[in-house]
């Protein structure tokens, strides 16, 4: 998780108006502040309380990502962080963020990357429960495990590879930037996977930058 947040840090545009979408408690806030103190911070989540309390530099908002309560083209950079896989909306959600960024504002959006092993093993667990499902009672009735427990915040509805997240970003008007990929192996062999086969770790952190106003629809 250190290692997840340092590296996000390092890719975010430390000036002007930074908007911490889902931002919990703020755990970022502090890793932003080392590199850069000429920046406002905005956190905005559904329960904005849980953000610290005790730094008057962070101001707190309440609000969902379809409904972000700013105004247009009014924040230099949005942080979208292990937010995207939990919604149900997230062309909705793009679109919206798109909205209140200014042009040639940055996004920083992480993951999960659905070309990861663990990814891919649920889709095995899922194929082969339905497959006994078939056997056993006669239905194709698709039976998809759970393996995140029943926690909300913990709920994966969309899981993308990063050529579908690419695309998703193009073509509500940002630009690519830049892919980060990170954990999911263990320290004696990370060194390989991150040099040789980055796109088969668990997260990804995608920089992007508004260059067009979203479509009003896409065909």
């Amino acid at each position: 998780m250190k290692s997840r947040i340092e590296r996000t840090a390092k890719l975010i545009d430390k000036t002007g108006i930074i908007l911490d979408i889902g931002c919990g408690t703020g755990d970022i806030y502090d890793n932003i502040k080392t590199y850069s103190k000429h920046f406002t911070y905005i956190g905005m989540d559904k329960e904005s309380a849980r953000l610290v309390q005790s730094d008057k530099s962070i101001s707190r908002i309440s609000g969902d990502v379809y409904h972000i309560p700013l105004a247009n083209s009014s924040v230099e950079s949005v942080l979208l962080l292990q937010v995207f896989e939990h919604l149900d909306r997230p062309v909705d959600a793009i679109r919206e963020i798109n909205r209140v960024l200014k042009p040639t504002g940055t996004l920083i959006l992480s993951t999960n990357n659905a070309l990861y092993w663990g990814e891919l093993f649920t889709e095995v667990v899922c194929y082969v429960k339905t497959l006994i499902n078939r056997l056993v009672n006669g239905t194709n009735k698709v039976r998809r495990p759970i393996i995140f427990g029943s926690e909300l915040f913990r709920r994966h509805v969309f899981v993308v590879t990063p050529s579908s997240l690419h695309t998703l970003l193009h073509i509500n008007g940002f630009e690519y930037n830049h892919t980060i990929f990170c954990d999911g192996f263990p320290r004696w062999n990370y060194f390989i996977f991150a040099t040789f086969l980055p796109f088969l770790m668990n997260i990804q952190i995608i920089k992007a930058t508004k260059m067009n106003p979203s479509p009003d629809y896409i065909i």
